[in-house]
C-alpha cells in the first residue's frame, strides 16, 4: 500500500511539473520583454545644473488620476505639499 501511495505521489508530481513548465515559459517570455524594453525617457548627454540657491515647493491641491480610456479616476481629491530636501548635518 505503501509503494502504491509513493508511486501515484511520483505521478503526481510529474504531472504538476508538466502543468509549471507552460507557465514558467510564459512568465520568462514576458520578464524578458520588459527587460529588452527601450526606456522612452531617456537622460540628456549634457544636463544642465541648478542653481544651489533655487529651493522651490510643489503643491497640489484636490487633483485626481485617471489612466488613459478609463471612465473613472483612481485616485480622487489628493491635496500634497512637496517641500525640498533639507541639508543633512
Amino acid at each position: 500500500m505503501q509503494y502504491a501511495v509513493l508511486i501515484i505521489f511520483a505521478f503526481l508530481m510529474i504531472s504538476i511539473v508538466f502543468i509549471m513548465i507552460p507557465r514558467a515559459a510564459v512568465s520568462a517570455e514576458r520578464i524578458d520583454e520588459v527587460l529588452e524594453t527601450e526606456p522612452v525617457i531617456v537622460d540628456p548627454e549634457k544636463p544642465e545644473k541648478f542653481h544651489s540657491d533655487l529651493k522651490g515647493i510643489i503643491e497640489f491641491r484636490d487633483v485626481a488620476f485617471r489612466y488613459p480610456g478609463a471612465e473613472d479616476d483612481v485616485l480622487k481629491h489628493i491635496t500634497f505639499t512637496a517641500n525640498p530636501a533639507r541639508p543633512r548635518l
